[in-house]
């Protein structure tokens, strides 16, 4: 019998240093399970706050053109320094060139214009002085009209007059004045 008892009193110091080395480990265990836990959500929540629509409020500048075209090359990347003069794009001079084309189109139709206006100008003050020298050319025939008609009046005057004031030598003399002005 007591040698059962020893065996007895064996297995439940066995039994007994079992629960005593299952206990301490669940403790231990369940410390660190705890601490790991606590870790893990220190670590992964409420230090770093996360969303899909945030804003940084940093310095930012909105670009834009002061004419409108297609951009066919950027010159700069995300988040980029840049300074005053430095090109950030280029934009398709194509419409930029035709718009030139035809403002240089234009500028020569005008100039045409222009040419045409001074001939034409040209012409009508070539007409007008050669007007002007027809009213000259008239003027100075009817100034050489009335020279012409002033001697005859006077001559056919004289001719109606002669016959009855012959003997007048006043007349005469009057007369002879008068035509030969």
């Amino acid at each position: 019998m007591l040698q059962r008892t020893r065996e007895i009193e064996r297995a439940i110091t066995r039994s007994l240093g079992r629960k005593r080395t299952l206990r301490l480990l669940l403790m231990v265990g369940g410390i660190l399970i705890v601490l790991v836990a606590a870790l893990t959500f220190w670590l992964r929540g409420g230090r770093f706050v996360s969303t899909d629509d945030a804003y940084v409020r940093a310095a930012k500048l909105m670009v834009s053109t002061d004419v409108s075209g297609i951009v066919t090359e950027v010159d700069v990347r995300e988040g980029q320094t840049v300074k005053a003069g430095d090109v950030l794009f280029r934009i398709d001079p194509k419409q930029f060139q035709i718009a030139l084309d035809n403002a240089r189109a234009q500028l020569q139709q005008t100039a045409l214009g222009i040419e045409a206006m001074k001939q034409d100008y040209r012409r009508m003050q070539e007409e007008i002085f050669r007007k002007n020298r027809l009213v000259e050319l008239g003027t100075i025939a009817a100034g050489v009209a009335h020279e012409i008609r002033n001697p005859l009046a006077s001559i056919r005057t004289f001719a109606q007059l002669m016959p009855s004031r012959m003997d007048d030598p006043e007349f005469k003399n009057e007369f002879s004045k008068l035509v030969l002005k």
